[in-house]
C-alpha cells in the first residue's frame, strides 16, 4: 500500500503494527514520494501519553523502574500491543537506549532479579476491552502511574482523519502521529538567555557544502574540502550565532577537514579563533562503505533506487561494508556522554561542528526521537541547531537558525 501511495503521490496513514526491519525500510523508501503518517496508535490521548512518558523518562534516572501494562479484548493475538511498544519506544529513546536492548517481558516462575534500566511489559487479555495502557514508573517508596483508556474505537478513526488532513499540507516524508498532533517539539522555539535561566547552550552545525556534496557523491569517511558555497555557509553560520550573542567555552569536531574548516571559519566570524577545540574520529560522518566515492545516481542504477534509499535513510540497515545510523550512534553517543556532556552539565556553552548523520544520531538522543521519527530529520549544511540545556544535561529549548 505504501508503494502504491508513492506511485500516486498520495497521503497514506499506517496504523498497523508488527512490521519487521525490511518492511519498515520499504515504508521509509516509499516516503520519498508520498506523505506517510505511521503510528502504533492513532489516538490523540495515547500520543499525548507517549509525550508524558518521554518527559518522565528524561527526568527520572535508572533508579526508577519502568513497567508497561496493556489490556485488550480476548481476541487480540499480539502481545505486547503495538501501543505498549510505542510507549516503550518513547521511554527508551528518552533514556538514550534501544528498546530491543532493554525490553523485558514474559516473566514466569523463579528467575533473576529485575535488571536495572530494563523496561518491563505485561499483557492482559479478556472480555471486550478496547484498549487500556498504563506506564508505571516505580522509584524507592514512591511510584507514578500514567494511563490511557480507550472507550470507543471511533477515537482511532478521528485521529486517522486528522492525520490525513494534516499530512496533505506537508512535503513528502515519513511522519509520526506525535509530529502531527504537535507533541514533538517544533523546529523553532524561543531562545532564552542562559544567564537568566542558568542554562548552557549546545550548538550543532553540519559542515558547509563539500566538493563531493556538489558532485553528488557518497562521502562518508573520505575527506574532500569545502566548496566556495560551503565556505560561505560556514561564515554565515558564524555570523548568525554571533547575532544571537552566544560565546562558546569549548568546541568539538571530527577528524575530517570539511568539518574542521567549517569550525575554523565559523569561529573566525565569532571572534573566537583561539577557542579550545577537540578533534575526534567518533564525530566522523557515517561510513558509507562500498558506496563511498560513487555518484548517487550511478548507485541507484546499480542497486536500484529503493535499495539505495533504504541504505541512506533507514535506521539500522547499513550499506555493504559501511555503517547504519544505529552504528554511527554507537560511537557518537558514548563519546558525547564521556567527553562533551560533563561540560554541558557544568554550564559551559559547547559548539560541535560535524556531519549530517553523526549529528542526526545526537539529535535522536537529545530530542528523544524513536528510530522511526529520526527518519524524518534532515540537517542542512551550515545551519546551526541551538539547544538550551539544564544542569542535568536535558534539553529545555531548541532553535534552528535557518538560512
Amino acid at each position: 500500500m505504501a508503494a502504491l501511495a508513492a506511485q500516486a503521490r498520495l497521503v497514506h496513514i499506517i496504523g498497523t503494527t508488527g512490521f519487521d526491519a525490511d518492511q519498515d525500510a520499504q515504508i521509509a523508501a516509499a516516503a520519498r514520494h508520498a506523505r506517510i503518517v505511521k503510528s502504533g496508535n492513532m489516538s490523540l490521548g495515547v500520543n499525548m501519553l507517549a509525550g508524558l512518558v518521554r518527559q518522565a523518562a528524561a527526568q527520572l534516572d535508572d533508579d526508577w523502574d519502568i513497567e508497561i501494562v496493556d489490556m485488550h479484548h480476548r481476541h487480540k493475538v499480539d502481545a505486547p500491543s503495538g501501543t505498549a511498544l510505542l510507549l516503550g519506544e518513547a521511554a527508551a529513546a528518552r533514556r538514550g537506549v534501544s528498546l530491543d536492548d532493554v525490553k523485558e517481558s514474559g516473566r514466569d516462575g523463579i528467575g533473576a532479579p529485575r535488571a536495572a534500566g530494563n523496561i518491563g511489559f505485561a499483557a492482559l487479555r479478556g472480555g471486550s476491552v478496547v484498549g487500556d495502557h498504563e506506564v508505571i514508573l516505580a522509584g524507592t517508596h514512591e511510584h507514578i502511574r500514567l494511563a490511557h483508556r480507550a472507550e470507543d474505537r471511533d477515537i482511532f478513526a478521528r485521529g486517522a482523519l486528522k492525520a490525513a488532513l494534516w499530512a496533505k499540507d506537508q512535503s513528502e516524508g515519513l511522519y509520526s502521529m506525535q509530529r502531527c498532533f504537535g507533541v514533538v517539539r517544533p523546529n523553532r522555539l524561543t531562545l532564552k538567555s542562559n544567564k537568566e535561566n542558568e542554562m548552557s547552550h549546545l550548538v550543532l552545525v553540519r559542515h558547509g557544502q563539500s566538493e563531493w556534496n556538489e558532485k553528488n557523491l557518497f562521502t562518508g569517511w573520505r575527506d574532500p574540502d569545502l566548496t566556495a558555497q560551503g565556505i560561505d555557509e560556514a561564515k554565515a553560520a558564524g555570523q548568525a550565532l554571533k547575532q544571537q550573542g552566544l560565546v562558546f567555552d569549548l568546541a568539538f569536531t571530527s577528524d575530517l577537514q570539511r568539518a574542521q574548516k567549517t569550525l575554523t571559519l565559523l569561529l573566525a566570524e565569532q571572534g573566537q579563533s583561539d577557542l579550545p577545540t577537540t578533534k575526534n574520529q567518533a564525530l566522523n560522518e557515517r561510513d558509507y562503505g562500498d558506496l563511498a566515492g560513487l555518484n548517487k545516481d550511478d548507485a541507484r542504477e546499480k542497486w536500484g533506487a529503493e535499495q539505495v534509499h533504504i541504505w541512506r535513510r533507514s535506521y539500522d540497515t547499513p550499506p555493504p561494508g559501511g555503517e547504519s545510523l544505529k552504528d554511527t550512534g554507537a560511537r557518537v553517543l558514548p563519546y558525547y556522554d564521556s567527553a562533551i556532556l560533563p561540560h554541558v552539565k557544568t554550564g559551559k556553552n559547547i559548539l560541535i561542528a560535524a556531519h549530517g548523520n553523526s549529528l542526526r544520531s545526537l539529535v535522536m538522543r537529545l530530542e528523544g526521537l524513536s528510530s522511526a521519527e529520526i527518519l524524518d530529520v534532515n540537517i542542512d549544511t551550515g545551519v546551526p541547531y541551538i539547544y538550551q540545556m539544564d544542569a542535568d544535561g536535558a534539553v529545555q529549548d531548541k532553535t534552528i537558525l535557518s538560512r
